[in-house]
């Protein structure tokens, strides 16, 4: 019986803890757009496109990532992640030119 009583108690409480994960593809807002024409100046491998996928928990943005249409470019793999609050991104690419 204790055992029973346990599981219930934990598929109660990892049920209650679970958040709800959705992903939009959006148009960058402002300041998205802004902080990635401020890297792009320092940065020109970094492309400037205004779209971008939102990731939201509960209705807050988690992260966000553009996507790239990598035909005819250098690249074999190209990420970039913006964090919330605009503050960071994160770049990651593949090149046959550069490894």
């Amino acid at each position: 019986m204790k055992k029973y009583l346990l599981l219930l108690a934990v598929l109660c409480t990892s049920i209650s803890f679970a958040q709800t994960i959705t992903s939009k593809q959006e148009e960058a807002s402002i300041d998205q757009y802004e902080l990635l024409k401020k890297v792009n100046q320092y940065y020109p491998d970094i492309t400037l496109s205004k779209s971008v996928t939102n990731f939201y928990a509960d209705g807050k943005i988690i992260d966000s990532q553009q996507d790239f249409d990598l035909r005819g470019t250098k690249f074999s793999s190209y990420k970039l992640g913006i964090e919330p609050g605009n503050k960071k991104v994160k770049f990651d690419y593949n090149s046959d030119a550069t490894g």
